[in-house]
This record gives structure tokens, sequence and C-alpha cells, in this order.
């Protein structure tokens, strides 16, 4: 696995970069450019070993307690639905934050006393390795693909938007969920906030985002590459990728989209300041995503798919890719934002 020698906070470029993951950078107290460590987020983009359904996890931990526990799964027309099961899962009970004796940074969850009387429990170690195992119901376990990308966007107080650090630490891994065999991409993303602030009050999710993209593959040879693309408005154009051992990062200077009869996007095409092209292509949408931002009238898609260099042709073994979707700033020369287009929730 290849490392480049910077830690987090480090930053070769002035808003976003690479980084190797330590445990002890990301402990309660840690802070970065003035902000203060403030949600995690464990995430994964699995797919069914039987049957090649998808799943999808979101567990929200906020530091000191957890938000609950998300689970959608393919259904009826490809879409991704929540699934009723999440509901079997710890939820509300109390987080530990802490090292252990190797370095790997461990979040230990149990049942709280708001949260109702509950014997489950949660473990996670975030390292070299990731081992993630969940209310009795899930057993997830996987090993870093490479280092782990961070984005930060200061404030922007008087107009729209709080300062914000993003960072996401991917992993390659299987396991089980519900007793079904499955494997894909296992995430750690971490956020900085000013304080009492959160991600959707951010000037990433309120300003400029209209096409934030996370993704990681893994291809049959081994090979791989990670990170984030962003395209928006002003400086939220940006490619952050790490491919094998090179560090792509640059500013995207144009952008192509295709949509479908039903005003859903199918296919993103970034034009990269150095001359390469890649693509997104959509695979399904995240159907109670796109509920929810219809119901409060926002534009905003939320799609899983694939991201790469357009041409490619290697064989992927795992993949994820999470496609936010503005499209009246998934366009050249995008507007910055207005009220409502990225709905609370996303």
């Amino acid at each position: 696995m290849h490392s480049v020698g910077l830690r987090m906070g480090e930053f070769p470029l002035a808003t976003f970069g690479v980084f190797d993951f330590r445990g002890e950078d990301f402990l309660a107290d840690s802070s970065y450019f003035g902000l203060h460590l403030s949600e995690t987020y464990l995430i994964a983009h699995l797919r069914s070993k039987a049957d090649g359904r998808d799943l999808h996890i979101t567990r929200p931990i906020m530091l000191y307690t957890s938000g609950g526990f998300s689970l959608s799964v393919t259904g009826k027309g490809g879409g991704i639905y929540q699934d009723s099961r999440s509901a079997g899962f710890l939820r509300g009970g109390t987080f530990r934050r802490e090292l252990d004796p190797g370095g790997a940074l461990r979040l230990s969850g149990w049942g709280a006393l708001w949260g109702g009387e509950s014997d489950y429990k949660v473990e996670v170690s975030v390292s070299e390795e990731f081992i993630w195992e969940d209310s009795g119901k899930l057993f997830l376990r996987g090993r870093r693909i490479g280092p782990g990308a961070v984005t930060y966007v200061p404030s922007r107080r008087g107009r729209q938007g709080t300062g914000v650090c993003h960072t996401g630490v991917f992993y390659e891994g299987e396991g089980t969920v519900l007793g079904e065999p499955v494997q894909g991409i296992l995430i750690i993303e971490q956020i900085f906030t000013e304080p009492g602030e959160v991600l959707a009050d951010s000037s990433i999710r309120r300003r400029f985002a209209g096409g934030w993209n996370g993704f990681a593959t893994v291809f049959e040879d081994g090979s791989s590459h990670l990170g984030h693309i962003a395209y928006g408005a002003g400086p939220f154009r940006f490619a952050n990728i790490m491919e094998n051992a090179r560090h792509i990062a640059c500013e995207i200077v144009s952008i192509h989209t295709e949509t479908g009869a039903d005003g859903l996007g199918q296919r993103a095409e970034y034009t990269l300041a150095n001359g390469e092209k890649w693509e997104f292509i959509t695979t399904t949408t995240l159907m109670d995503m796109l509920k929810h931002a219809r119901s409060v009238g926002s534009a905003a898609q939320l799609h899983k798919g694939y991201l790469q260099r357009v041409g490619e042709t290697r064989k992927r073994r795992n993949w994820y890719s999470i496609q936010e979707w503005v499209p009246q700033r998934m366009v050249n020369n995008a507007p910055e934002a207005v009220e409502g287009d990225m709905p609370r929730g996303f």
C-alpha cells in the first residue's frame, strides 16, 4: 500500500490533499485550521456475494453518541431503498474513542439510558486494518487501500456556509450483514467544523457543492484509485485522486453531463486541468433520498455507480462511487447555491 509521507493537516496545496492515516490524529480533542472534530461516519458500499444486490450502510457517530444506523438495499426496479431492518441495530448509544496499544483508533459503543435498554454493542478499529462489529448483526473487516483524502473549505460567514474540513479513508473488505456474505468498500469519514456546527451547515453543502463525488476502486490486478472529485461554484471544482502511487491534484476546467428521460443523472464527464478526462457512470439511485429532496422542493439527487478514467478497460473487483447531483450546479460556470439546493440529510 502506498504512503505519501504527510500527516493529517499537512497540505502541499491550499485546500485539498492526501495524508497517511494515524489514529492519534483523530482523537476527541483533535483540531485543524481552528476547526474541531464533530462527526464521524462509518460507511459501507457492499455487494451481496449471493446475488450481487447493493447494500449501502451509514452509521453516524457524533463523537460520543450514535446518530443511528441506516441500511439501504436494492429494491424493485433497481433503485436503492431503506430497509426496515435498520431498526434492529444499536441507536442512541454512548461511544468511547481511544487509541489501542498498537495505535489504532478504536470506537466502542453500547446502549445508553436515553436509547432504551439494549445489550447491543459496537466495536470499531481503524488503522491499516478496519474491523467493524455492530449489534451482533454486522461483521466487516478490510485493509486500507491507500492514503486518506482531505478537503478544507474556510468559513464564509456573512454569506452562506461555515468552515469545514472533510476527511475520508478507504478500505477494501468483506464480511456479513444480517448473515448475508458481502464484499466491497468500507469508509471512515471524519468532519471538523466550527463549534456548534455540522457538515450540513458548511460551505461545502450550503454554498459550493453541486457534484461532490467520493470514490474508490480496486481492480482485479490489484491496482486502485480513490479520492474525491468536486464540481460546483467558485473554487469548488477540483480532482483529488490517488491512482496507485500517483497523486492527481488539479482544477476541473469543464463538465459534460447526460440525463435520462426521468431527469436523473446518468453520466458526468470531468475534464481536468492536466488534460485527463474522468467519468462517473450511474448504476442506481438512492430513491428514498430522492423522495426526501423532492418533498422539500430540492432538485438534489444521489446516485451510486463507478468513477474512472475515460477509456478504462481494467476489470473492477470492488468499487464505490457516490455522486451528489444538483442539476443547476452540474453545469459549466455553475452559480453559487441558493437556500434549499441541498436539503439537510444529504
